[in-house]
């Protein structure tokens, strides 16, 4: 038996042998992010664009790309799910190394995971959030986003931004997650920075025109803003 089919039948009878404590929600995410696991490793095998696309609509469902952004906004970016939105948005806007590499289970996501169905989504989200924030938004806005950094890069090295990430216009909100990041061997940070609106993929302010995106009374007054990596200007550590 080839060592990536042992590895995806490890990964298959982890989860069976974990969902018998999870709930419904938490059983689908589990079983979402191990199959973008398995699509990954099978796209390093060789796998074809099209093998790729179609392992994530047999196993997830035929509009995978698009409900990976839900599982984002309920559980939020780490997890491969986020791993492979990220992924679409550096090959897509070409961030090249400006931004990190996005990773899931140590392996680089493939290019051969992008399939052109997913590209035609993200294009459409970022048509409707340039609508959405010309009317809502001034041309350059002010975020803030909480970090946990490593003590050895927290102070040397400049902060280098995933190719999407959420940010918030309410510092009070970055100084929240920045405890919330804080582990051990990390030290927690505010950073501030500038965004055009135009260069937005994703907001609050869309709610109204995209479903995925919770209430104003669901994200509890977070006023998150997720922009596209590598337009993130003037990034500083504030706090």
């Amino acid at each position: 038996m080839r060592k990536d089919k042992v590895y995806w039948t490890y990964l298959t009878q982890t989860l069976i042998e974990s969902f018998q404590y999870l709930s419904e929600a938490e059983r689908q995410f589990r079983s979402y992010n191990l199959h973008y696991q398995i699509a990954n490793k099978k796209a390093h095998s060789g796998d074809t664009v099209e093998d790729v696309h179609q392992h994530l609509v047999d196993k997830i469902d035929p509009a995978y790309y698009a409900s990976a952004y839900m599982q984002w906004y309920e559980y939020g970016g780490e997890a491969p799910v986020g791993a492979y939105i990220r992924n679409i948005a550096k090959h897509n806007y070409n961030m090249g190394d400006t931004v990190h590499h996005p990773m899931i289970d140590g392996d680089p996501l493939h290019k051969n995971m992008i399939h052109p169905l997913a590209i035609d989504h993200m294009n459409k989200l970022h048509r409707i959030a340039k609508d959405v924030h010309g009317e809502k938004l001034p041309e350059t806005i002010t975020i803030y986003r909480g970090v946990g950094l490593p003590n050895l890069i927290s102070e040397k090295q400049p902060y280098i931004p995933h190719s999407i990430e959420s940010w918030s216009t309410d510092i009070n909100t970055a100084r929240k997650f920045a405890n919330m990041s804080h582990m051990q061997n990390t030290i927690p940070h505010v950073l501030k920075a500038t965004v055009h609106r135009d260069d937005i993929l994703l907001s609050h302010h869309m709610k109204d025109r995209i479903p995925f995106i919770p209430s104003d009374s669901e994200l509890e007054g977070k006023e998150e803003i997720i922009p596209l990596g590598h337009r993130i200007k003037n990034i500083e550590r504030i706090e």
